[in-house]
């Protein structure tokens, strides 16, 4: 099994399962069916089981949650690691995982949880909203240069998150040396996308400057463009978002998702609406990434305010 299966499709349904057993657990009791869950988690487990052993990886809370109980199904079970070939064994622990998951979904902790956790994201949002705000209260004639990252199509399938985590460093690391960025940037934006329909990561970057010193952003465009695939190693593809061809007509017809948008709060704003845990076979959240790395990074650059 490939991990470009685990983190595109496996990840995403065992999300899916998880939700709905919560909603069942919690809302639906009459019509929680304990033993079509269990055959549908034996079913589905070796594709979600690599996931409970990618140390270096973290998750959302349904996935997370499933990761604790399972670890903590181990220990009761006295096992280091589940056998695969010991199917009476493996019936034992999946029904005990299921209940453990259920006493957990059907806790008030859990619910509290769910809302701290959504506190906690809508406040990082106001942060964010607040700081470009502040640092940009007494521009009146901003330029933002919006950039658009991704891969070559023969090379999506062989590029995992993990890869683009690093890269988005490199590339980070690298556009600090610029003159422009270091003393004239304002604020600088960036999302990491999947796109579910072609199973493909984006980055966007909007960077924020004072209109009436930087006026054309060509120069630096083609600088940051050269950059990024610098660091990919001439796998990467800029995207081109003011092509003439109508959007049915575009491969990357997925910047619909920045059309129209005049600055950062606009995708901010929208990050704030849409439900956090959303699980639906279209979000575009990362389901599955390195530890500490974040989907997006919203700061002031550090230098002259002018």
């Amino acid at each position: 099994m490939s991990f470009y299966e685990v983190e595109h499709q496996h990840a995403t349904r065992l999300e899916q399962n998880l939700q709905e057993f919560y909603q069942q657990a919690r809302f639906e009791k009459s019509a929680l069916d304990m033993q079509y869950w269990h055959e549908v988690f034996l079913a589905t487990l070796p594709d979600w089981k690599p996931l409970m052993h990618y140390k270096e990886l973290e998750f959302d809370l349904w996935i997370s949650i499933l990761a604790y109980c399972y670890h903590a199904t181990l220990c009761d079970l006295k096992l280091v690691y589940l056998p695969s070939e010991d199917v009476e064994q493996i019936k034992v622990f999946i029904a005990l995982l299921l209940e453990k998951l259920r006493v957990v979904y059907t806790s008030v902790q859990f619910l509290e949880t769910i809302n701290k956790d959504n506190e906690e994201h809508a406040k990082r949002i106001r942060k964010c909203v607040e700081q470009y705000e502040a640092i940009t209260i007494h521009q009146h004639h901003l330029n933002t240069l919006k950039c658009y990252f991704t891969y070559q199509a023969d090379q999506i399938p062989l590029v995992s998150i993990c890869d683009v985590a690093q890269h988005v460093s490199l590339f980070e690391k690298r556009i600090q040396n610029s003159a422009l960025i270091q003393n004239g940037c304002l604020f600088l934006y960036r999302k990491v996308l999947r796109i579910p329909e072609t199973n493909q990561y984006v980055c966007a970057y909007f960077l924020t400057f004072n209109g009436n010193v930087l006026k054309q952003t060509e120069m630096l465009c083609q600088q940051l463009n050269q950059e990024w695939l610098t660091v990919t190693h001439g796998n990467g593809l800029v995207l081109d978002s003011n092509s003439d061809l109508p959007w049915e007509e575009r491969d990357d017809s997925f910047l619909t998702l920045f059309e129209g948008m005049d600055d950062i709060r606009d995708d901010l704003e929208g990050m704030r609406r849409n439900e956090f845990y959303s699980v639906d076979d279209k979000a575009t959240r990362l389901r599955v990434r390195p530890r500490k790395f974040q989907q997006f990074l919203a700061k002031p650059v550090k230098g002259f305010n002018f």
